[in-house]
């Protein structure tokens, strides 16, 4: 049923059954010739902040991934604050700015990024520990982040889960709960802009070991011959 345009031209596709010929329905298809204009262009990002001195590189996706002419043209609203060359953002100085990517074919298709420009000085990087986890259903988990630099204005982070149906997180804390079993990743993002994360890699089982034994007598003296019965409790129940 896939169709593909050959030359320009109208004609009609048919489905007919293959047992009763007369049972049929058409689609009347007409190619025409010309350029494919962009419809979209989105940005791998819709805003940054920057410290001065700073470089972010922005990319661009122009949808449909045939259109003619994909060219992008690249601005600042502002560019006391912010320059941009072929994607490359520069910060220049504390303030906030445009960052626009526009369709060179005509459409007036425009993505737009935010930029701020701050004299905080940013998070670069932040590990979690553990980095990575094995729990059973209905366990919790206890993580712990580690912010870089030690000296960043806002060391503050915010946890959330790629899949809070398999294991769920206090977006506050890092306390984690599992939920079902799979695999997911609990992360803790900066909240200052810098869009810097770590993440804990998460495997959920549904099996519950057994974690300890109780006999039921902890000393026992027989007679000869005489017998008596023992019972034991394993945990969890």
């Amino acid at each position: 049923g896939y169709i593909q345009g050959k030359s320009v031209g109208t004609t009609k596709i048919y489905a007919e059954s293959l047992i009763d010929s007369n049972k049929k329905d058409y689609i009347t298809v007409t190619v025409k010739s010309g350029t494919i204009c962009v419809e979209s262009a989105s940005l791998n990002k819709t805003s940054i902040s920057l410290e001065k001195g700073d470089n972010f590189n922005l990319t661009t996706t122009v949808c449909p991934s045939n259109a003619t002419n994909k060219s992008i043209s690249w601005s600042s609203s502002n560019t006391n604050v912010a320059t941009v060359s072929s994607g490359v953002v520069t910060a220049k100085a504390k303030g906030a700015t445009y960052i626009h990517a526009e369709a060179q074919d005509g459409s007036g298709e425009i993505a737009s990024c935010h930029v701020e420009v701050t004299e905080d000085i940013l998070v670069t990087s932040i590990t979690i520990d553990p980095s990575s986890a094995t729990m059973n259903v209905g366990e919790p988990l206890y993580l712990y982040e580690t912010v870089y630099p030690s000296n960043a204005t806002n060391p503050c982070v915010k946890w959330y889960s790629s899949d809070p149906t398999i294991i769920n997180v206090n977006e506050d804390f890092g306390v984690a709960f599992s939920l079902k079993a799979g695999s997911a990743r609990i992360y803790a993002e900066a909240q200052d802009g810098s869009g810097k994360r770590g993440y804990c890699s998460v495997t959920v089982s549904d099996k519950v070991y057994v974690n300890c034994v109780e006999v039921s007598q902890p000393a026992l003296v027989l007679t000869k011959e005489n017998t008596f019965r023992l019972s034991a409790t394993a945990s969890p129940s």
